[in-house]
Formats: C-alpha cells, sequence, structure tokens
C-alpha cells in the first residue's frame, strides 16, 4: 500500500511510498483523505507527522489524469482540495518531514503544514504549474500569500521557481534544514512528541483566529 500509518504516544505517522516520486493519483487521494478524516476523528491522536519514501516528498498530482480532464481530474482535483483544507483547518498539528522534491501538490502539503523538516540538498520545492503550461489554482495562491515570505510569493508562483531545501527555508516552505536524513527524521519525530503536548483547545482555537481570513475565502471556493 502507498500509504502506511501508525501510531503511538498520541503521534500518528503517515508514510507515503509509491515507490518512486509519490505521484498523488486518484486512487491515492481519495485514500490519503481517508486516512486523515479517520486520524482526525481519533481523539487519541494529537499530531500527524506525513513522510515521503526518502527520495520524494510528493510530485503533485498524477499530471496525465489532470491534462486528460473529465470526471477523473475533476474528482483528484476536488479530493485533494479536500485534504489540504482539512490539513489546514485540522486540531491535529501536523509535522512534515520532506526529504527529496515537493513539487505542486507536494509543496502544498508543506504549506499546510505546521512544521516542516527538510534535508541539504536532497531536491527542490516549489510549485511547477505554471512552467508546465498550468495555471496555478486559487487555493496553492492563497495558501502561499499565507505562508511564504512575501519577498518570494511573486516568483514562487507567477514564475514557478524551484527552492533548494536550504532556498526554501527562507522562501516559507521548509522550518529547519538537516544536513543528513537520520538527523532530519528524528528532529520530526521529536517536533510531533513535543506538539503534541500542546493544550488541544487553545492550539486550536488560536490556529482557526490566525487562519480565519484565509479559511473564509477557502469557504468560499
Amino acid at each position: 500500500m502507498p500509504i502506511t500509518t501508525s501510531i503511538r504516544d498520541k503521534v500518528a505517522h503517515v508514510h507515503f511510498d509509491d515507490g518512486g516520486l509519490n505521484i498523488i493519483t486518484p486512487v491515492i487521494a481519495t485514500e490519503f483523505l481517508q486516512v486523515v478524516e479517520a486520524i482526525d476523528a481519533n481523539q487519541a491522536v494529537e499530531c500527524l507527522l506525513i513522510e515521503g519514501n526518502g527520495r520524494s516528498f510528493s510530485a503533485g498530482l498524477d499530471d496525465k489524469v489532470i491534462r486528460a480532464g473529465g470526471e477523473q481530474a475533476a474528482q483528484l482535483l476536488l479530493d485533494t482540495g479536500k485534504l489540504l483544507r482539512t490539513l489546514y483547518r485540522s486540531r491535529l498539528r501536523v509535522v512534515s518531514l520532506c526529504a527529496g522534491h515537493a513539487t505542486a501538490a507536494g509543496a502544498m502539503l508543506l504549506l499546510v503544514s505546521d512544521h516542516r523538516v527538510g534535508v541539504k540538498g536532497s531536491g527542490r520545492i516549489g510549485f511547477t504549474e505554471v512552467a508546465h503550461g498550468i495555471v496555478l489554482q486559487e487555493l496553492a495562491v492563497l495558501l502561499a500569500q499565507d505562508r511564504l515570505n512575501q519577498k518570494e510569493q511573486f516568483a514562487a508562483t507567477v514564475l514557478s521557481k524551484l527552492y533548494s531545501h536550504t532556498e526554501s527555508k527562507e522562501a516559507g516552505f521548509i522550518d529547519v534544514v538537516f544536513d543528513q536524513f537520520k538527523e532530519a527524521r528524528y528532529s520530526a519525530q521529536q517536533a510531533a512528541l513535543q506538539l503534541a503536548q500542546l493544550d488541544s483547545v487553545a492550539y486550536h482555537e488560536t490556529l482557526l483566529e490566525v487562519r480565519k481570513k484565509t479559511l473564509a475565502v477557502f469557504d468560499e471556493l
């Protein structure tokens, strides 16, 4: 299975590995959404740790499906959008361990995470849509405006600039970068354990207040 889950010490660890670049297909988008919704409903869990396969966090949506259009593409966009919205307003603290590439929807997953850990020199991060002749979704633009460094927002969205993990820290895709994957993984695990100890009500109500304006626009999309 591309997506596996384990729960320990109030932390749900979701491991995404399709054996390649972690492309989000219609099947994976549906499964990912169902997994997150089930974890969110589990009151024994306080934090979600998302990890790729060490080579790629996620290279985004299945390009062939999107370009083909039709009902399958529409459902893929719908499920992915719901997944991102769910994570962005969730009571769960979300930690992402990003090793390798995180592009398009993969970069969006980083922007809906509370704490992002990267690995120096392991890949590129950013929105590739415009470079591939695709208009960037409004959801991605809103997340970029909310989470990215203002001086990088135009380059990251309109110009499809890709960033190294070190550059991504300055841009706002990543919070902390380590030289080695082992160090990054340990840091992500420790961060998840620490965030799981935050007062749930205080965390969630504050998060909703901080993200109120962006969430209001989300609800209109």
